[in-house]
């Protein structure tokens, strides 16, 4: 949808891009036990902890700022995949 979306309308440019993060701490996640958050963490391959939100905050940033991005999706996921089992 990104690269669909990301177009130009005459002189003016609307770039779309989007995030995908993933296990991040917040107030709700917060509410999880311990117990799975380790689990989860576990498998996590770098670096093993949960993302802050000032790290989600800077992407996002990052990603108005630059003028060259269009039509990305950036992960910001440690190079966890959640896959069902």
């Amino acid at each position: 949808m990104t690269i669909g979306n990301g177009s130009g309308s005459g002189k003016i440019w609307h770039p779309r891009n989007g995030h995908r993060p993933r296990a991040f701490e917040t107030p709700s996640t917060k509410t999880v036990p311990e117990e799975l958050w380790n689990e989860i963490i576990k498998e996590t391959p770098f670096p093993k902890r949960l993302g802050q939100p000032d790290e989600f905050a800077a992407l996002v940033w990052d990603i108005c700022c630059n003028k060259m991005l269009n039509g990305e999706v950036i992960r910001l996921d440690t190079s966890l995949r959640m896959f069902n089992q």
